[in-house]
């Protein structure tokens, strides 16, 4: 998404409530591996992700996982939304396997776009189980955080100039930041409502027997210090899990009560700073023994190289 330091104004829309449903496959874990996917949009680079695609199906996995940004979205106008959502789905309609994504911001920007996801999706959070392991998606737009009209513009510039000239408008973004050591500031905030807490807390005690659990939302809510995810994180730990999100673009591997917290970079959004961190890559889950083995498989140019997340 767009990230240049802006004022901006964050607008709490309506909510509108709804309560994820859970689905469940029973095959063993121990032959379950999982790819997940980063952001695709807030300034695509056009045809990076076909590509990524294209590569995670040689990737023998039961499920793919996205954290969100499927679409560019930041429009009010059903027929725009739709012809992003065709778009998108003429690159996933090749790809026969379980895909399991969250809402990004980019998603379900307004109350048009969340009614449109769950006409879509039939919820915006959701658990679904594979064996004895646990996936926990959640909404990080709940209700959608809209931004002032000075930041959409400036979303509308950028889309734009990514789709005339992609090269030029990332060379040049890169370029504006290269003598800044300060973190890409974004705008908006996380929201997470307390009935969705309150069903990620019953979820939790449902499944109290996962021998792993992961869970998976767009924006890292721990990073904004989010109350109501905090307060998930405490239901947490009891048990085996490892915390995923996107929408910084950039990948960075933490801890925190030592399990691993993971922000995806991209597949296929625009980079916004220079570092270790700009990559387009697919994060695999397989196991070794009873816990998961994480690799990132990376793009440079025409290949791809896979290395194994350190334990920390």
């Amino acid at each position: 998404m767009f990230r240049a330091q802006l004022n901006f104004v964050v607008v709490m829309l309506a909510v509108v409530w709804l309560v994820g449903c859970a689905t469940t496959n029973s095959e063993p874990v121990e032959s379950d591996t999982f790819v997940v996917i980063g952001d695709r949009t807030g300034g695509e680079r056009p045809g990076v992700y076909a590509e990524m695609m294209q590569y995670a199906a040689t990737i023998p996995a039961k499920a793919w996982l996205s954290v969100g940004d499927l679409i560019e979205g930041y429009s009010e106008d059903p027929a725009v939304i739709a012809a992003e959502w065709a778009e998108f789905d003429k690159v996933m309609s090749a790809y026969e396997v379980d895909f399991e994504p969250v809402p990004g911001n980019h998603d379900i920007s307004n109350t048009l776009q969340k009614q449109m996801w769950v006409e879509r999706y039939g919820r915006t959070y959701t658990s679904v189980r594979y064996g004895d392991v646990l996936w926990l998606l959640l909404d990080t737009e709940d209700p959608p955080v809209a931004l002032s009209p000075e930041m959409i513009a400036g979303q509308a510039r950028l889309m734009a100039a990514m789709k005339a000239n992609p090269e030029a408008t990332q060379a040049a973004l890169l370029k504006s930041r290269k003598n800044t050591s300060e973190p890409v500031k974004l705008p908006g905030s996380v929201a997470i409502s307390a009935e969705q807490l309150a069903w990620a807390q019953q979820v939790l005690e449902e499944n109290a027997d996962a021998r792993w659990t992961f869970v998976i939302m767009h924006k890292p809510a721990w990073q904004y210090e989010h109350p109501r995810f905090l307060e998930l994180e405490t239901s947490l730990q009891q048990r085996n899990y490892t915390v995923i999100a996107g929408h910084e673009h950039y990948f960075q591997q933490e801890q925190r009560f030592g399990r691993d917290y993971i922000t995806m970079a991209t597949c296929g959004g625009i980079w916004l700073q220079e570092g270790a961190g700009k990559i387009d890559h697919l994060l695999e889950i397989r196991w070794q023994g009873d816990k998961p083995e994480l690799l990132n498989h990376i793009r440079e140019g025409d290949n791809f190289r896979v290395v194994p997340l350190a334990d920390k």
